[in-house]
C-alpha cells in the first residue's frame, strides 16, 4: 500500500546504488533475494523501502513496453530481444517444445496442459497444412519395417488422425492470448489480432500447434513493422 511507502529524504542516499563488478541478479556479493542490487539510472526519488509494484494489464496488453527490463533495470550488458520478430520467434519456439505438434503422430492422448504428451512423430517436416513452415513431409522409416506398404499404412493411420482434434481449445487460448498486444499501436496491429483470433478458431490447423499459428498470423505484417528496432528506455523521449 501507499502508505507502507517511506519516500523520506534519506531515502536518496541510502539507495544511491553503484553498479560494481562481480554484482548480478540475484547479486551475492549483497545477498538480496529475488532482485538487483542495481537500480535504474534515474532513482534519486526512489523510496528507500519500495521494493516493487504491480504492474497490472500492462504487461498483457503492451508486453513490449517492457522489452528493456534487464538492461536498463538490472545491468545486464543487452536485452534477449531487438524487436518483435525475435520476440515471437523465441516465443513460438517455447511454444514448439511445451506444446508440440500433434498432427505428426499416431498418439491419440490429448494434449491439455502441461507437460503434454510425449508423443513420437512418425514424419519428419510438417504435415499437408503446416509444411509451409515445418518443411516437405517424409516418413520416418522403421528400421524394423520398409517399403511401400509400410508408407502407405502409416499415411492411412495419419489421415483418420488428421480428423481428430488432440490439442484441447484452453490450450491455443492461453498460448495465443500473450501475444495478442505485442504490436500495440504499431502498422496492421489490428490485423495481426484478427488473423490470431481467425486461427485460433480454426479446427483444421489446430493439432499443427499454437506455435504455428503464430508464425501463420506473422505472415499479415509488414516485415519492416516485424524488424523495427525497439527504442531504449532512455531515448523514447526522442522517438517522439
Amino acid at each position: 500500500h501507499d502508505e507502507d511507502v517511506d519516500s523520506g529524504d534519506k531515502s536518496k542516499s541510502q539507495h544511491h546504488h553503484i553498479v560494481q563488478e562481480g554484482h548480478g541478479v540475484p547479486c551475492s556479493i549483497c545477498n538480496i533475494p529475488n532482485g538487483s542490487c542495481i537500480a535504474p539510472p534515474i532513482q534519486s526519488q526512489i523510496p528507500h523501502n519500495l521494493i516493487g509494484c504491480m504492474l497490472g494489464r500492462a504487461c498483457m496488453e503492451r508486453p513490449c513496453s517492457f522489452w528493456d527490463t534487464d538492461r536498463y533495470f538490472y545491468g545486464e550488458a543487452s536485452n534477449p530481444c531487438r524487436n518483435r520478430r525475435e520476440v515471437l520467434e523465441k516465443y513460438c519456439q517455447y511454444l514448439e517444445r511445451t506444446y508440440p505438434r500433434r498432427c505428426c503422430d499416431l498418439d491419440e492422448r490429448l494434449t491439455r496442459r502441461m507437460p503434454a504428451p510425449n508423443a513420437s512423430p512418425v514424419i519428419e517436416g510438417g504435415c499437408p497444412v503446416c509444411s509451409d513452415v515445418y518443411g516437405p513431409m517424409k516418413i520416418r522409416m522403421d528400421p524394423s519395417e520398409s517399403g511401400e506398404d509400410n508408407n502407405s499404412d502409416v499415411m492411412e493411420r495419419l489421415d483418420k488422425e488428421w480428423k481428430k482434434l488432440k490439442i484441447s481449445n484452453a490450450v491455443i487460448l492461453r498460448s495465443l492470448k500473450p501475444v495478442s498486444g505485442v504490436f500495440h499501436k504499431m502498422p496492421r496491429c489490428r490485423h495481426f489480432r484478427q488473423a490470431i483470433e481467425k486461427y485460433s478458431r480454426d479446427k483444421s490447423i489446430r493439432n499443427c500447434g499454437p506455435g504455428y499459428i503464430i508464425r501463420k498470423a506473422m505472415l499479415v505484417v509488414s516485415n519492416e513493422t516485424l524488424d523495427e528496432d525497439f527504442v531504449k528506455t532512455e531515448d523514447l523521449h526522442h522517438s517522439g
